[in-house]
């Protein structure tokens, strides 16, 4: 019994020591490799979620948005992989919303991904996308969530998109993100040609400044 615990333990620190080793070569890569070597080097190999990040982000500067969605929707679990999935935004939200062991990348992979669809117009989608994300990162979730407002906007949504930033903007007191969120405001009160409305929340971040 105890050559048998001796033997899983050597497994599980080699493994973990790989792992670790990994993940340090993908720092490196990623910080002195350009988006092109990155694909080159990485398409070839055997993907964990980390490299599939990795080509998310890639793609994504390549400007291949559809090989980004299907890399990044394939960094959201540890063990799920659907190299055939179908990236049009029903099949991909399918995936995404799946019963799985989230990776560390989730919520990072869906903001990806929602960003993208909203690139291609599907701004129904972008709002469904980010409701599957968490409050865990502020920063992450208040880009987060103004992407959904910008969504809401396209899609004559104004009342709920003001609704959902005048409540997030209580949350926040870093001038930073409540210029951003006064700006976004404004620009749905342009879009409802109330321009006073719109001024006032102009004047709001100038007096943050």
């Amino acid at each position: 019994m105890k050559n048998i615990f001796y033997i899983i333990t050597i497994i599980l620190t080699v493994a973990c020591s790989h792992n670790t080793t990994s993940r340090n070569n993908l720092s490196a890569l990623g910080f002195y490799t350009s988006h092109s070597e990155i694909i080159k080097m990485l398409e070839k190999k055997e993907l964990g979620y980390h490299e599939h990040f990795m080509l998310g982000i890639a793609y994504k500067k390549a400007g291949n948005f559809k090989k980004s969605i299907l890399h990044f929707s394939n960094s959201c679990f540890e063990y799920k992989r659907n190299l055939n999935l179908r990236l049009y935004p029903y099949p991909v939200y399918k995936h995404l919303d799946s019963f799985n062991f989230k990776s560390v990348y989730y919520n990072n992979a869906v903001y990806e991904i929602a960003s993208l669809f909203y690139e291609y117009r599907e701004y129904k989608y972008t709002v469904k996308f980010i409701d599957l994300l968490d409050d865990d990162e502020p920063a992450l979730f208040r880009d987060a969530v103004i992407l959904k407002a910008r969504a809401l906007i396209e899609i004559k949504e104004y009342s709920q998109a003001l609704e959902i930033l005048k409540d997030f903007i209580q949350k926040y007191k870093d001038v930073s993100s409540k210029s951003l969120i006064h700006i976004r405001i404004a620009s749905a009160y342009e879009r409802m040609d109330n321009f006073c409305e719109a001024v006032r929340e102009y004047f709001k971040v100038i007096a943050l400044k």
